[in-house]
């Protein structure tokens, strides 16, 4: 009757709010009741019991709330699938709190739980979602293990190679690779050991894959091959199906004889093979040279010899077949050569490239006074009439290192127009001498005299002059340094004039002159002039040339020096490691004059044996190339090469002896920049050593090297001990029907 009544003078929306309202005043009350407990804020351990969601054992589990995160701590059932408890302590009390937690097996993650309080010290988990791949991957590799335990072991290394074997394979549906992956696995080792499976299949790269392999381009999985090649995990059999050569090959690559030029002297022939496996062999050859900017040189600079065509023929040996001529017209500088090989039909085709050099001839030394050239007079003789009581000289005066100075008669001539001029006076009857002199920038002076005769009112002839060498226009043999010149005079004269110099008669009527000849094949003039006792004189004009020295100096190694620094490989010359200053020498000779030595365009002084060195300062690591120049007094040169190669010690820096409990990490490192550094277990096999160094879970003896090109290989030998606790011993579970999935859809 109570009720009835209540609930008769009240609506539902009333008798709600009534019972809210009374709600609120319980908990008010009970939130002053001064003798309540606080909530506790100190950190709280639970324990959370899972069943494992792949074939194998849960070896770890993470959690992560918000910032705090961490690995829980496995119960001793760790091969109990079904019953797994994993232990753990969260800074402050869960209360209504979520928990994150991800299970992992031999490093993949199989499966992320989230799990809320279940009121006491354990969790209660609201989802779960499982990494099928991993766990359909974790089956596989099981599945694998019971065909072949050795090639597939259960653990992390047959994780990897069940996935390589899937991904080569294609059975299983593993594709996607590598952007669909089970997390935690390393790509890197997945790539390498699908490459082993794929190169025991003996099928071309292209034909299998096509251009691209897991993600990666033909280029990049032949670079990789090759380190596996190294590392001896794959033969080079192997290697060669996969890659096979191309139909049009270098099989000796493209070279030159030598790798420098020197501008308007060198040719130098190519050398090097192509080949071909085609039935039909090879069409043609094309040899064309670049400029370091990419553009073809012209071949009116650079002239390629022609060559027969390789029409047919299956090996092709360029020896001798291509040589290169450089002129005055090609730039100092870096080029290329591209040698195309072409095979039948053009289909086909390899190309192949070199460097070469261009430098220049190394610069003759001014030793010469300047030309000197007459305008007027024309003749180192002449005449003027009567009348004529002075002469404008005019003259011309040319010299590489330019002129200075040019003098007439003891006087500075004025320069304009191009000519030397001055005035000089003549006297009557007689042979004025007009005395001229140019000196050049560099000091040397060159000197010409001629006459002019103002004549008398009667006019007179001078004297007779013969010749007695026959042609007045004659050549001598470089070998013969000097020749003497005779004439013949009957008349009476008042002096003899030989190149502005007096020479006494011989006897009644013989002159003679002896000259020595410079060998550079240009023609002498030399000039006589007999004066008469009636101030009349006669000319009489004859031209010598002695041929041109030919020969080159020869550079000669001094061996003695060379063989005191290093030792020789080949035509290189090892010095070792603590050679950072020497001397080397050459012995350089020739058959005249050597006029200057250079190498690498600085010059070289020579000792009184013919000796020149090259001093070596701090000299750095590695291979250096020098090109020695000679030149001799008439401008041929001869050039020389050497080649030098220093190798230092890699430094290495080791993990100090330690005894490690359960695991330890090893190091190695080096300050020599660039350097790579190895490690070996058994001295014969070695890898790369990684960045985060070696993890040991056993007794190892391991040794280290750095290795660099042009240093020597540095080895450091380290014994490392691990202590190891025996774990308990393990008891396999057996599972059954009823799937961890299938409880899911019961749950939900």
């Amino acid at each position: 009757m109570f009720h009835e009544a209540f609930y008769g003078r009240f609506t539902t929306r009333q008798i709600l709010t009534l019972v809210a309202l009374v709600g609120v005043a319980v908990l008010l009350s009970c939130s002053v009741e001064p003798n309540d407990p606080l909530p506790p804020t100190g950190p709280e351990t639970r324990v959370l019991s899972f069943r494992d969601t792949a074939s194998l054992p849960t070896d770890t589990v993470r959690w992560k709330r918000g910032e705090d995160s961490g690995v829980a701590s496995l119960g001793p059932n760790l091969m109990d699938l079904a019953q797994k408890k994993a232990s753990l302590t969260l800074s402050s009390p869960l209360a209504e709190g979520k928990v994150e937690f991800s299970l992992w097996t031999l490093g993949l993650r199989t499966a992320v739980l989230q799990a809320t309080s279940d009121g006491a010290a354990g969790f209660r988990v609201t989802q779960i979602q499982p990494d099928t791949l991993a766990q359909k991957l974790i089956a596989r590799c099981v599945g694998l293990n019971k065909l072949d335990s050795v090639k597939f072991p259960l653990d992390r290394e047959g994780l990897i190679r069940s996935y390589a074997h899937e991904l080569v394979e294609g059975t299983f549906g593993f594709g996607g690779f590598p952007a669909s992956r089970p997390l935690g696995m390393d790509s890197a080792r997945v790539v390498d050991a699908s490459l082993i499976f794929f190169a025991a299949k003996h099928v071309p790269f292209r034909q299998g894959v096509g251009i691209s392999f897991l993600g990666l381009d033909s280029a990049v999985v032949h670079a990789r091959i090759l380190g596996l090649i190294l590392e001896k995990k794959i033969s080079s059999t192997d290697s060669l199906a996969l890659f096979p050569l191309p139909a049009v090959r270098v099989k000796i690559s493209i070279q030159l004889a030598r790798d420098t030029l020197v501008i308007g002297r060198d040719k130098m022939s190519v050398q090097g093979t192509v080949e071909t496996d085609s039935s039909l062999g090879l069409d043609r050859v094309d040899v064309k040279v670049f400029d370091s900017a990419g553009s073809q040189v012209g071949s009116e600079k650079i002239v390629i010899s022609a060559f027969a065509q390789p029409f047919g023929v299956f090996l092709w040996d360029l020896d001798q077949k291509i040589s290169l001529l450089t002129t005055d017209s090609v730039r100092p500088g870096e080029y290329h050569l591209v040698v195309v090989a072409y095979g039948r039909g053009r289909k086909d085709s390899a190309m192949a490239t070199c460097k070469f050099k261009i430098v220049p001839a190394p610069p003759v030394p001014d030793t010469m006074g300047p030309l000197i050239g007459r305008v007027a007079p024309l003749q180192k003789l002449v005449s003027v009439g009567h009348d004529t009581d002075s002469y404008l000289v005019r003259l011309t005066a040319s010299d590489s290192s330019g002129v200075t100075q040019v003098w007439i008669n003891d006087s500075l001539a004025s320069f304009a127009n191009g000519n030397w001029t001055r005035k000089v006076l003549l006297d009557t009857g007689a042979a004025n001498p007009v005395h001229i002199k140019a000196i050049d920038s560099r000091r040397n002076e060159s000197f010409d005299t001629l006459y002019i005769t103002r004549q008398r009112l009667v006019i007179v002839s001078g004297p007779k002059v013969t010749f007695l060498g026959g042609s007045t226009d004659f050549k001598i043999p470089f070998e013969q340094s000097s020749v003497t010149l005779s004439w013949s005079i009957r008349d009476s004269v008042k002096f003899v004039s030989i190149d502005s110099q007096l020479v006494l008669a011989k006897n009644d009527t013989l002159f003679e002159i002896k000259l020595n000849l410079a060998p550079n094949g240009n023609p002498t003039l030399i000039q006589l002039v007999a004066m008469g006792t009636n101030s009349v004189g006669t000319e009489s004009r004859v031209r010598v040339t002695r041929a041109k020295d030919t020969l080159a100096p020869v550079i000669a190694v001094d061996s003695a020096s060379w063989k005191a620094i290093g030792v020789f490989q080949g035509d290189t010359l090892v010095v070792p490691p603590t050679a950072t200053d020497f001397t080397l020498k050459w012995k350089i000779f020739d058959n005249h004059q050597v006029r200057a030595v250079t190498l690498d365009g600085d010059t070289l002084r020579g000792g009184s044996d013919s000796t020149y060195s090259w001093g070596v300062v701090k000299f750095p690591t590695g291979l250096k190339t020098v090109t020695v120049s000679a030149v001799d007094s008439t401008g041929n040169i001869q050039v020389g090469h050497a080649k030098v190669l220093r190798r230092d010690q890699v430094l290495l820096f080791c993990s100090a002896d330690t005894i490690f409990t359960d695991s330890g990490v090893v190091k190695a490192s080096t300050s020599t920049p660039g350097a790579i550094l190895q490690y070996s277990t058994d001295d014969l096999n070695w890898k790369n050593l990684p960045d985060a160094g070696i993890r040991l879970t056993a007794s190892a003896k391991i040794t280290f090297r750095g290795r660099k090109e042009g240093y020597l290989d540095a080895m450091a030998t380290k014994n490392y001990t691990v202590n190891i606790t025996p774990p308990p011993e393990a008891t396999i579970a057996v599972w059954n029907e009823f799937t961890w999935n299938d409880k899911l859809r019961v749950w939900k």
